[in-house]
This record gives C-alpha cells, sequence and structure tokens, in this order.
C-alpha cells in the first residue's frame, strides 16, 4: 500500500458514514470503571498494564454476545455492563445479561474479537495435533490471488511469490484448547517452501489477524487486543494502515486495545482514550493536543521542525493540525523563525539537505506571490489570503458576523459588537491581542473556535496544504 493511498483513508475515517459500531458502555463501577463515550470507526483504548483496558474490551465483547473463554468470566465475574451499540443502521440498547445484541438482532457473523493469545492457542494445537498432515489433506488449499499476496507482503515485509491457504474446522484435543477453525498457510519465497509450522510468532501474528480481518462480512463490529504483540514497529505501522482500508472499504468498526504508540500514530485524539490509574481509582480521557504517549511511559520519535512567520501563525498551523492531521502535532516541532527572510535563509542552506531531520519552511499566504528559487529544502503556504491577522480580521468584521462570536465565547452580542468596533483602528499585530482580552480567551481559544467558521470558504486550501505536507513528509 502506498503511503498517499494510506494517508486518504485515514483522511476519510472521521467523515464515513459508519452504520456499525458502539456509541457508549458503562461497567457501572466495576474496577473502579464507569461509562466510556465511544464512537464510529476506529477507536483506540490504552494505559499502562493494568490500567484497565482488557477489562473494558471483554465487557464489550460481553455486551455484543461474544462467547467468554473461562479466563474471560473470571475476569469479569459479576460485572454489569450495559451500552448502546448500532448494528446496520439500527439502535439497539443492550446489556449482557438478557439483551446482548447478538440475541437481539442475530448477527453471530457481524461481530468479532481478535486477540494475540488466539495464536498461542493455535500453536499449541497444531504441536498436539498427531496427523496434522491427514487432517490438512481433507480440507481445500486455497491460493492466495495477486493483490492478497501484495497485502500480506506489505504487512510483512516479505517477498512471497506464492501463499497458500487451509482452514482447518472443529479440531478437538485431549487437554487443549477447542479451535473452531484456525488458517494453515504455505509461503513461497524465492526457493524456499515452508509452512506455518516454520514461521515465527510475528509472522504468523501478521497472517492470523489479516485472515481474520479479511473475512469479516462489511458493516461489522471487531474488537482487537493488543495487535502489537510480537509484531514490529513498521509492520504496526502497517497493520493500523491495512486496519483503516478495511474500515472504509467494509464499513467496519473497530475497538483496539494497545500500549504501543505506533498503533496510535495515525488515530484522532477524540478517538482515543485512555485510561489512567492512581490508587485504584480510574479516570477514562481523551488525549492533551499532542497524544498519548505520555501515559504508555514512550516517547515520539521527533522527524522534524515546521518553520513559520511569527507565534500567531504557529498558534494557527496547531490548530489546523489538531482539526485535520494530528500526527504532524506528534512528530514535529513548530518553531518560530521571526519572518519571512529568516525561513528563506534557512531554506537555502545546502547543508541541511543531507539530515535525515526534516526542516520545512511554511511561508503566509501573501509570500506565494514571491520567488525562492533559491531555496534548497521543501516549503508551503499557510491555506491564507494575506496572513492570519489579516485573514481573522476580515472574518470578525464580515456582516453580522459578532452575532456568530458572542455564541461561540458566551458573550452579550452588544458587548462584542463594541469590541469589535474597537479594534478598527488598532495596529495591524495589536488589535488580535485586544480583542482575545476583551473576549477573555487566549489565542490558541480564538483561533480554534474560529476554525471551523473559517474552514467553511477554505476547504479546497486547506486540503491542498495538507496533501502538500503529505507529500513532502512522505519522502522520508
Amino acid at each position: 500500500m502506498r503511503e498517499a493511498k494510506a494517508k486518504d483513508y485515514w483522511r476519510k475515517i472521521q467523515k464515513y458514514e459508519y452504520k456499525s459500531y458502539l456509541t457508549q458502555i458503562d461497567i457501572h463501577g466495576y474496577n473502579n470503571l464507569g461509562k466510556l463515550e465511544l464512537g464510529k470507526g476506529i477507536q483506540v483504548i490504552c494505559g499502562l498494564n493494568g490500567a484497565g483496558k482488557s477489562t473494558i474490551i471483554l465487557a464489550i465483547k460481553n455486551l455484543l454476545g461474544i462467547p467468554l473463554e473461562k479466563q474471560d468470566k473470571i475476569k469479569i465475574k459479576n460485572a454489569y455492563v450495559t451500552g448502546q451499540v448500532y448494528y446496520k443502521g439500527n439502535q439497539y440498547e443492550c446489556d449482557n445479561e438478557s439483551k446482548q445484541l447478538i440475541s437481539q438482532a442475530g448477527c453471530e457473523e457481524g461481530v468479532g474479537f481478535l486477540e494475540y493469545l488466539n495464536i498461542a492457542a493455535i500453536f499449541r494445537v497444531i504441536w498436539k495435533q498427531e496427523n496434522l498432515d491427514e487432517l490438512l489433506e481433507q480440507n481445500e488449499t486455497i491460493d492466495f490471488a495477486v493483490q492478497d499476496i501484495q497485502q500480506v507482503n506489505y504487512l510483512t515485509g516479505r517477498n512471497y511469490t506464492k501463499i497458500s491457504l487451509i482452514e482447518v474446522e472443529d479440531v478437538e484435543i485431549e487437554d487443549a484448547e477447542t479451535i473452531d477453525a484456525f488458517p494453515f498457510f504455505i509461503v513461497e519465497e524465492g526457493n524456499v517452501i515452508y509452512d506455518t509450522r516454520k514461521m515465527g510468532t510475528g509472522e504468523y501474528c501478521l497472517f492470523y489477524m489479516y485472515w481474520y480481518i479479511n473475512k469479516q462480512e462489511s458493516q461489522s463490529i471487531i474488537l482487537i487486543e493488543e495487535p502489537e504483540s510480537f509484531v514490529a514497529i513498521k509492520s504496526q505501522k502497517n497493520f493500523m494502515n491495512f486496519v483503516a482500508q478495511q474500515s472504509i472499504e467494509k464499513g467496519i468498526s473497530f475497538v483496539i486495545s494497545t500500549h504501543s504508540p505506533y498503533i496510535l500514530e495515525n488515530v484522532e485524539n477524540e478517538n482515543i482514550h485512555i485510561i489512567s490509574r492512581l490508587f485504584g481509582d480510574a479516570v477514562i480521557k481523551r488525549p492533551s493536543m499532542y497524544g498519548a504517549n505520555v501515559i504508555l511511559g514512550v516517547e515520539d520519535e521527533i522527524r522534524g521542525t515546521f518553520l513559520v512567520e511569527d507565534m500567531l501563525a504557529k498558534e494557527f498551523l496547531e490548530v489546523i493540525f489538531e482539526k485535520e492531521r494530528m500526527m504532524f502535532l506528534r512528530k514535529y516541532n513548530i518553531e518560530v523563525a521571526k519572518d519571512s527572510s529568516h525561513i528563506t535563509s534557512i531554506m537555502q542552506k545546502d547543508v541541511l539537505q543531507k539530515l535525515k531531520y526534516k526542516i520545512i519552511g511554511v511561508y503566509d499566504g501573501d509570500q506565494k506571490k514571491e520567488k525562492f528559487d533559491e531555496n534548497r529544502l521543501q516549503y508551503v503556504f499557510l491555506p491564507l489570503v494575506k496572513d492570519v491577522e489579516t485573514d481573522m480580521r476580515n472574518l470578525l468584521i464580515s456582516e453580522g458576523f459578532y452575532l456568530k462570536v458572542a455564541q461561540l465565547f458566551g458573550k452579550e452580542s452588544e458587548d462584542v459588537f463594541e469590541a469589535l468596533s474597537g479594534i478598527a483602528g488598532l495596529n495591524h499585530h495589536d488589535w488580535w491581542d485586544e480583542m482575545c482580552m476583551v473576549l477573555g480567551v487566549n489565542t490558541h481559544v480564538m483561533l480554534y473556535a474560529l476554525y471551523d467558521v473559517w474552514k467553511e470558504k477554505n476547504q479546497s486550501e486547506i486540503q491542498a496544504f495538507i496533501n502538500d505536507l503529505d507529500n513532502i513528509v512522505s519522502e522520508e
């Protein structure tokens, strides 16, 4: 999957009209956990060990009506779970006692649960099965199409030329797990042919997750517990891109628990739920502006810096990234370079081209008419006509806009009108600070509130700006 295509899938998730998803779940104080507001698309639950991720995933599993394993029943014994679920456009009020989703909607094939423990169980079954070769011969062998091989190569980082699948069903072994069905793979890579028995755990894990998700029907709800287990970092990222693809192409909603920041990389903050625990008490919240990595105990790798002309441009760029592409805030710093000439002087340094660390110039909109033929580093222009002060000022003083401002900030319309009238004669830079002071908000809050209204007439410019940055960072 090309990086640009993957980003396109992630962009579509927030706007896609999903028909199957959880809106909320309430565990009513069990393990000190309460209500969790969920939503469409890809929802991620994260936190440190012991925070309660597994409890929530199992509670959802129970609410949907997916059969619990023996260890599951022990973990959530006596827990009462309620929640609201949409399945194929119909709303269901559910509980884990008599109103599970499956019993109400008859959707056994429309919900799924995927966890790394399945892999260990399958390997145990395979090695305890004395007549495995004979059993395999009794089942049909299916060769993967070229497109499927390419997908698996993308996930694993390998170069398989042929992949065959045998689905083994209803295997029962004394003193071992009973598994409804498991996939057995035979692969060719160059001159080497081998099967599941000789695969590494991480390799088979990726094959298994691909097989499981790929066979789900459209408009399903799938729970995944810790997909990063046994899997290398690059494959974690590629797996999540595959999940985004399946989410869009098949309308599948996912709820995923994880320890890994790489699973979170492209997930919007509003779809991330952090469980924090202190002295037994638990709190579930969405992450701060920059992500959940502090809670996970890891640091993101900073890949580069965006250089902007002034502090207001920095605040404005942060708001754009918060609203449109949170990954940029997690992976890049934003620094003020004083003015456009300072940006240009840095963009023209040949030595910086050799760095893996990216430095990207971000000029104000009024610089589009200038020529930067001497620039050696890549640069873009903010999606503005001129600069933040001018464009926001024109928005604020447009006819009748003071009424929207009053509504946004909970102020009397007459007070806002008076404030807007007062800024007319102020200096180009001073008026913004004055306006923020009158409204009693800081710059970031002001821009964040105005952004959605400003965006209504600037959607194509914003999308072009984000696309330009996507193209630049994808060249890493």
